[in-house]
């Protein structure tokens, strides 16, 4: 199997209503599940797909919809919505140069909370981190001290049914320590029929989420206003464009 692209987090952490540093990162970029770079392939990325998520955890139900609603030359608009148990609505819109599975940044970015106005946040130039620095380093580090990887076994073929589709699945299990250091398993069901991220369904011990709809065609983007571009100062202060 070739180089893994990781992916779960991604879904995991925007269920929550957590998009890290979405300039600065592409939002793909996460830190537990496992996506097998030939699946990703083979899944379909084009203007007009989309794919919604069910997330469940101690806290409730929400949910989640990724679409891609635009492309501009090489660049394409990823829209993430995000509803949470409380019926709260927020949408974030990104238009990322190049493939947004790829490493890349997003050159724009748009959000909009439940009825408030859409804003645009200002465009900040971030430099790429030192990855062989960091390589180098972590390699100095006593290996004791170093945090186990994580071990993904592939279970076999299992078949899934969405919205009155089947679905042919790979099923993966995910054996690492979470955050709290805790060993941890995570199922992991992915199938290449699903457009952008073919992930169907992941399963922890007290949270998950899974897909309930999904199509190749017809997202639109749910911001339809012209979006306030606002000022930002930091550490703190943001204005509005007057």
């Amino acid at each position: 199997m070739r180089q893994l692209v990781i992916v779960v987090f991604l879904l995991s952490a925007v269920a929550t209503g957590v998009i890290a540093q979405a300039q600065s990162a592409n939002p793909l970029a996460g830190y537990l599940g496992f996506l097998p770079t030939e699946t990703l392939e083979r899944s379909e990325l084009s203007v007009g797909c989309w794919a919604l998520y069910e997330s469940k955890d101690e806290n409730g139900v929400g949910k989640i919809k990724f679409s891609i609603v635009g492309k501009e030359k090489d660049s394409y608009w990823l829209e993430i919505a995000t509803t949470d148990k409380d019926g709260e609505h927020s949408v974030t819109k990104m238009l990322f140069a190049g493939d947004p599975r790829e490493e890349t940044t997003a050159v724009r970015i748009i959000m909009k909370h439940g009825d408030e106005p859409a804003l645009e946040l200002p465009t900040i130039e971030f430099s790429k981190p030192d990855r062989a620095g960091i390589k180098a380093k972590a390699e100095e580090t006593d290996t004791e001290e170093q945090e186990p990887k994580s071990e993904i076994k592939e279970i076999g073929k299992e078949e899934l049914t969405v919205a009155g589709r089947k679905l042919e699945t790979t099923h993966y299990k995910i054996r690492g320590v979470n955050e709290d250091g805790e060993n941890e398993e995570v199922d992991v069901w992915l199938s290449p029929e699903v457009p952008f991220i073919p992930v169907v369904k992941v399963m922890k011990p007290e949270s998950g989420f899974q897909l309930v709809d999904f199509g190749k065609s017809g997202a639109k983007s749910e911001i339809t206003e012209e979006p306030k571009k606002i000022e930002l100062k930091l550490p703190f202060e943001i204005k509005g464009e007057k």
